[in-house]
């Protein structure tokens, strides 16, 4: 790697690394490493560097050096990386692998070719940073995109390919999956490199890190941009690469349900879903009713509460059970320290930075009442041995409330990016509660009406975000029909979540 004008030991502090897969693109190399230069003086002025990387596949025609040449001649920060001819989708992983070792703020790939306008990357990048997005797609085919002078016939293959894509693998909300020209962020950059999927190949790259990156709950969105006829040179997709894309998508339908099953991510992804729920303090309240309707609050006066977050169902508790002292544990650090900020002039409740099984000593002696876990238990891996725990943890007599999301079918990627890994059935929660040691005095579903509206906008539309509605509007209109239907129905439909009582 060749750094023509900048100390590698000294990274800006917001960086944007433009990645370049080159082959035999010495016609278009300097016009677009043109463009690129005159882009990064716009972002220099909002404080933000730019580095190339052209991960050069040992081009014949000099493209390389063409590149060094021209980043050393005025100033612009071209680096190479070297390799054999071993495909685009290779070429394009060794890129991503390369501008992470730069820490940057966000990672660009776009063509070599001058079909993408390097002068639409601030655009680009303004959407990334204020949608909060993870990877933010430059599309010829969302509303106000444009493809001049594409011929018709690539045209139409072009929009078959998307609409084949989004029917046969389930990926929703992406008109334009099939373009190279994007910003990633960093921690969708490594998720994508950890992947290891079989269809990492060729052009096939950008389709599948579409499918795979949504599929884990990473946000998508599209910015609308003109695709231009390219400086020079021929197309390199061929025949050969559209047939594979086409007779592989089934592939990707099933990889993108491995995504699912394994998606629980090492960073929290729905910061935003918990503060909406924070809110939804009606909401809060019925889950807090489900959960507990059947236990005597005169016989608790100690609750372990499993998982507290910024501590929305610990006010309810601490409400309900006015008599009673309510150690929260709270293993995330940014979350603890709005619950502990919440609750500091508390003399009942009891942020704990920590995980029940981690850290029992701080609960009293002789065990607790109760212990609580509202949306919890779906986020820990094994979950039998949490349960164990919490067994450990209750006096002889002590009870235990669940309330986790139910319908396994429902699973889709508002639970990957909320860290789930599954949703439970009536029978499975059942099963495993009973494993751990407990006696089931009560197990059922809750929030039967939930279930289509769910439905519709985290599966049919594949959300990823937060609900359309308020907080406030759901509270007053959603939570009172979901407490009638469950009234309504409680022994004949299922519902969206399951509630278990148990004791020890």
């Amino acid at each position: 790697m060749t750094n023509s004008s900048q100390d590698e030991g000294s990274p800006s502090p917001r960086r944007l690394v433009v990645v370049m897969p080159a082959y035999n693109e010495a016609d278009s190399i300097e016009a677009v490493l043109s463009e690129v230069l005159e882009m990064s003086i716009r972002l220099l002025l909002g404080a933000v560097s730019t580095t190339v990387l052209i991960v050069d596949d040992g081009s014949p025609d000099g493209t390389g050096l063409l590149a060094h040449r021209f980043g050393e001649r005025y100033g612009l920060d071209v680096r190479l990386l070297h390799g054999q001819r071993d495909g685009l989708g290779a070429a394009m992983l060794r890129g991503l692998a390369a501008a992470l070792e730069l820490d940057p703020e966000a990672i660009v790939t776009l063509d070599a070719d001058g079909q993408h306008n390097p002068a639409d990357i601030p655009t680009l990048h303004r959407a990334f940073v204020s949608r909060g997005a993870d990877i933010v797609i430059g599309s010829r085919w969302t509303r106000g995109g444009r493809s001049p002078g594409t011929s018709a016939a690539r045209s139409l293959g072009s929009r078959v390919g998307n609409l084949a894509f989004r029917v046969i693998t389930g990926t929703r909300g992406v008109a334009d999956a099939t373009t190279s020209f994007r910003v990633y962020s960093p921690r969708v950059a490594r998720f994508l490199l950890g992947t290891n999927s079989n269809r990492y190949t060729g052009y096939s790259f950008f389709s599948t890190t579409v499918a795979l990156a949504e599929a884990a709950g990473y946000v998508i969105s599209e910015v609308p941009i003109e695709f231009r006829p390219r400086y020079g040179g021929m197309s390199k997709l061929n025949r050969a690469e559209a047939r594979s894309y086409f007779v592989t998508l089934p592939t990707l339908r099933d990889e993108r349900r491995h995504a699912l099953d394994v998606a629980a991510a090492p960073e929290y992804l729905a910061t935003a879903e918990m503060a909406w729920l924070d809110r939804a303090v009606a909401w809060n309240r019925y889950v807090v009713d489900c959960a507990l309707a059947s236990i005597d609050a005169a016989q608790v006066r100690t609750i372990a509460e499993v998982g507290a977050g910024v501590g929305a169902v610990t006010t309810e508790l601490a409400g309900r059970f006015p008599s009673a002292d309510v150690y929260a544990f709270e293993p995330d650090v940014a979350n603890f320290q709005t619950l502990d900020h919440r609750f500091r002039d508390s003399l009942r409740v009891h942020p704990i930075n920590g995980a029940l099984g981690a850290d029992p000593g701080r609960l009293p002696p002789g065990g607790v009442d109760l212990v609580v876990y509202v949306n919890v238990l779906e986020h820990i891996r094994d979950d039998e041995a949490e349960l164990v725990h919490a067994l450990r943890q209750l006096r002889p007599g002590g009870e235990l409330a669940i309330f986790v999301p139910g319908q396994p079918w429902l699973f889709g990627p508002i639970d990957a990016r909320s860290g789930h890994y599954r949703r439970y059935t009536v029978k499975s929660l059942g099963e495993v509660v009973l494993r751990a040691g407990f006696s089931v005095e009560r197990l059922g579903y809750a929030d039967r009406l939930g279930v289509l509206p769910y439905w519709i906008q985290f599966r049919l539309l594949n959300k990823a975000g937060v609900p359309a509605t308020s907080p406030e509007a759901f509270d007053r209109l959603f939570v009172p029909a979901t407490r009638a239907m469950d009234r309504l129905l409680a022994k004949s439909v299922p519902g969206k979540n399951v509630v278990c009582v148990a004791r020890r």
